[in-house]
């Protein structure tokens, strides 16, 4: 999953098209011990850092409390104009649902990219990821724990014909 996502996901701003559509793909906002969840966070900082380098035509924010998302890309600058509100809960109802843009620009974390782009591939959207900063030990390990049972699982579901 990796190896196909590679050279379609990046964290440098000037590998990313203009005008792109964005997805912005969900995470909780506070961490399950109850302080901000870092992941959150993070893609906020990489979807302001889009829009403040004029990479932005609509913002799509994906999530089951995507009014959230909405609220903190607004307190960062966006003007709310650009957000549209998706409301999928899971990566692969995000890419289902924006598969009508042609086109789509991913934010996530690096590991989610490749499997958002994997999705994307085996459902026929064009896609590519911008990568936000990660969070690193000891959190980063148990992410990638729960992001191997979430590709085993995508596996599951796609078409495979």
């Amino acid at each position: 999953m990796s190896w196909l996502a590679q050279g379609r996901h990046s964290a440098d701003l000037n590998r990313i098209p203009g005008n792109a559509v964005v997805v912005l793909l969900g995470a909780p906002r506070e961490s399950r011990l109850g302080g901000p969840n870092l992941y959150y966070w993070h893609r906020i900082d990489a979807t302001v850092a889009l829009y403040r380098a004029g990479k932005v035509q609509q913002i799509i924010v994906s999530d089951v409390s995507p009014g959230l998302l909405r609220q903190d890309l607004v307190a960062c600058g966006v003007p709310s104009g650009l957000i549209k509100l998706d409301g999928a809960d899971r990566t692969i109802d995000s890419v289902i649902n924006n598969r009508r843009h042609g086109s789509v620009l991913f934010v996530s974390q690096a590991f989610h990219n490749e499997r958002a782009l994997f999705m994307a591939d085996r459902l026929g959207v064009s896609a590519q990821g911008f990568d936000a900063q990660d969070v690193r030990f000891p959190l980063g390990i148990l992410m990638r724990i729960r992001e191997l049972g979430s590709r085993i699982r995508m596996l599951f579901e796609l078409p495979w014909q």
